[in-house]
């Protein structure tokens, strides 16, 4: 038998020599370095290391894991021996990568991030494969945050143009936090945009976290009432808070209301008495009801007064008029009121100035007795309809409005845009029987 071996050796020999025969054994690879070997244990502990993490969240493993685990283990332990070789050490890698997969799926959208991946050891060693396209995102991301910084830091976005769609946009995208209130405004009223409140709310929310404190308290209501986005009491609240600390009397305002509305008029006051301090009259108003009518305070009509009295020179009628019926007079008017009644009293003008140049025509046109009768008619249908119909109207006007007002606006309306006629020439502006008409007193 040792003769058979013997010759089988000799000829494996001279067969390589002689290049035929059977092929050549290929060269042992070197054994792995310590760092490799040390590298695979370090991956092994961190992946038993999770399956303990995970145990403890789940409470227990599924079966496919308790499997994983166990092989982990055992291939953790064998590393441990000497005379590992390279194909060993790549075994190994293979049983971590296949335990990796298995092991993703079960574990928390947080857990495994591209911070966590950056920040935490265990997690970058027990989850290679996933972390390395993380990590990529995440270093391309920076590298695009560093470019998008440095082409700010050369070119500062600025102030948009307002109503400019365009530019408000760009300089928004680009982070000037003005530009993002503008647009804001823009998408809210309508005017250089179409009107879209889930467009204007966010860009209220981005603005405000930029600085703009105006537009927290636009942000926090919205947030507060659900408008154009879900709604965040609490981020509401917020909000209105930094836009009052920051001296908006609006978010004042709107911060004192949701404290009433959450049954605590007493920490409203000083909110309302901020905003009215800042010239927007609601506050004024709403402090003067609570304080007038003793709702959550004690009363106190005489500085209630003083808020009305307040608002009104802020030029809001709803002061003026809740100071009047405070003091038992009748309210004025409002200004939708007043051209209400402007509206009525130049209608009834206009027709009455139309009735005197008929008049005056068939006046000069009139011949013999029937003809004087038929005038005379004229006359009384027109002092009729002026007693009924002007007369009325202009005591409207002027209890509303005032003598001046009523001076100035028709001395304007006779001027500019006097009744038209047909003359025998054609229209005929009755610029002066529009004069005569207003001049001309009434019982």
């Amino acid at each position: 038998m040792r003769r058979i071996l013997l010759i089988v050796a000799v000829l494996s020999g001279l067969g390589g020599v002689l290049g035929c025969g059977a092929s050549q054994s290929p060269p042992t690879p070197p054994p792995p370095s310590e760092a490799e070997i040390q590298s695979a244990k370090d991956r092994g502990d961190a992946l038993v290391a999770e399956f303990v993490w995970l145990e403890g969240q789940r409470g227990e493993l599924t079966k496919s894991l308790a499997t994983a685990k166990r092989r982990v283990t055992e291939y953790r332990q064998l590393l441990n021996y000497k005379g590992q070789t390279a194909r060993d050490i790549q075994r190994a890698h293979e049983v971590f990568d296949e335990t990796e997969k298995a092991l993703v799926p079960f574990v928390s959208g947080n857990h495994v991030t591209a911070e966590t991946c950056t920040n935490d050891p265990r997690i970058a060693l027990a989850y290679q494969n996933t972390c390395r396209p993380l990590a990529g995102a995440a270093q391309k991301a920076a590298a695009e945050e560093k470019d998008k910084q440095d082409e700010l830091a050369a070119n500062p976005p600025q102030q948009c143009i307002q109503n400019d769609l365009a530019d408000c946009t760009k300089q928004c995208d680009r982070g000037h936090a003005g530009s993002c209130e503008n647009l804001a405004y823009m998408y809210q009223t309508g005017e250089g945009a179409r009107q879209d409140q889930s467009r204007a709310t966010p860009l209220f929310i981005k603005a405000c976290d930029g600085g703009v404190v105006r537009a927290c308290g636009e942000a926090g209501h919205a947030l507060l009432e659900g408008i154009g986005v879900a709604r965040d009491r609490g981020r509401g609240r917020q909000m209105l808070s930094k836009a009052c600390e920051g001296r908006d009397a609006y978010g004042c305002y709107r911060l004192a209301i949701d404290k009433v509305e959450t049954g605590k008029p007493e920490e409203a006051t000083g909110l309302y008495q901020t905003a009215c301090d800042n010239e927007y009259a609601d506050g004024c108003i709403n402090l003067g009801i609570m304080l007038a009518e003793g709702r959550g305070v004690a009363k106190d009509k005489k500085r209630a007064a003083e808020l009305f009295q307040r608002a009104c020179d802020l030029k809001e009628p709803r002061g003026c008029g809740a100071l009047a019926i405070l003091q038992g007079k009748k309210p004025p008017a409002s200004p939708e009121q007043v051209e209400q009644l402007w509206h009525d009293l130049v209608t009834a003008a206009d027709d009455l100035a139309s009735k005197r140049f008929v008049a005056r025509y068939a006046t000069q046109q009139a011949r013999g007795a029937r003809g004087q009768r038929q005038v005379q008619l004229m006359q009384q249908h027109m002092a009729e309809f002026q007693r009924e119909e002007y007369c009325p109207a202009k005591k409207a006007f002027v209890d509303a409005a005032g003598q001046a007002e009523f001076r100035k606006r028709t001395q304007a309306k006779c001027k500019d845009d006097p009744p038209v006629a047909g003359g025998l020439h054609g229209p005929e502006k009755l610029t002066d029987d529009c004069q005569a008409v207003f001049a001309g007193g009434c019982p």
